[in-house]
């Protein structure tokens, strides 16, 4: 049975990470958790329970791993680094052409959004339309979002974008593979912060927030250790294990000191 499952599955087939599906696991029912225990709350207060007297409970189950709403954002975390490391070892292994590489990378993407926005679209105006289908709606407030939670996406395919052009010009320009390049990147993010977001509201768009992309550059550098050092990579590896079983939850314990 359990040989059956993992063929159906997929998880020893032609995948070098089988154990990532383990890691997805985890972020997909931290996220789902986030979005269905507000639900929850919500249907009890209606039927009258008094909820007064339990804020404190509902505050510390908040942020309980795989239960608490807050947990949400740490789970997108996950799937930000896996994708991180991910896309750069495809470009390490295959350097694909740039507009081949984004193509690929909406061709995955389009198939399950469309299935799930399409019954909206009619309600909207062409602009909303390409802006939903092509994951760019959250830069622009101003239109109507179909599905809320495609704000990951956006962010995804905005670090494909910029990883794709680093990774594929990083022989051309020998700067982008320094670490003063990587410096200069780190100072733009905490500069720019405040000074585009006042720019970008200006003409009626919504800067990013650029903390998000942390995850998706620690994934970048798991990637160039594990492909330039397999040896500091296996020794590190007992570090990731009791890091991802430690982390979280200590993570959770500051977030709930940090804001209660």
């Amino acid at each position: 049975m359990r040989k059956k499952i993992d063929e159906f599955f997929l998880l020893e087939k032609n995948k070098s990470f089988p154990t990532f599906d383990g890691l997805r696991a985890i972020a997909i029912t931290m996220v789902m958790m986030a979005h269905i225990q507000p639900w929850l709350l919500g249907m009890k207060s209606m039927i009258g329970s008094p909820v007064r007297k339990e804020d404190f409970l509902i505050s510390i189950l908040s942020y309980l791993p795989f239960i608490g709403m807050n947990t949400g954002t740490i789970g997108v975390d996950i799937f930000f680094v896996l994708s991180g490391f991910l896309i750069v070892m495809t470009l390490f292994k295959k350097q694909p052409n740039f507009l081949y590489f984004i193509f690929r990378r909406y061709a995955r993407l389009l198939p399950v959004h469309l299935v799930l926005i399409i019954p909206f679209l009619e309600k909207i105006s062409l602009t909303a339309i390409l802006l939903n289908i092509f994951f760019l709606v959250d830069l622009f407030p101003s239109f109507s979002n179909v599905n809320l939670v495609t704000w990951t996406l956006t962010y995804e395919m905005i670090f494909y974008v910029l990883c794709a052009a680093w990774l594929l010009n990083i022989r051309k320009v020998k700067f982008l593979a320094t670490w003063k390049f990587f410096l200069l990147l780190i100072f733009v993010f905490i500069l720019s912060q405040p000074l585009f977001m006042h720019l970008f509201s200006t003409v009626g768009m919504k800067f990013l927030d650029l903390s998000r992309f942390v995850a998706f550059f620690f994934g970048v550098v798991l990637a160039k250790l594990y492909y330039m050092d397999k040896a500091l990579w296996g020794n590190l590896q007992p570090f990731f294990r009791y890091g991802a079983v430690l982390g979280i939850p200590l993570i959770l314990l500051f977030q709930y000191l940090l804001f209660y």
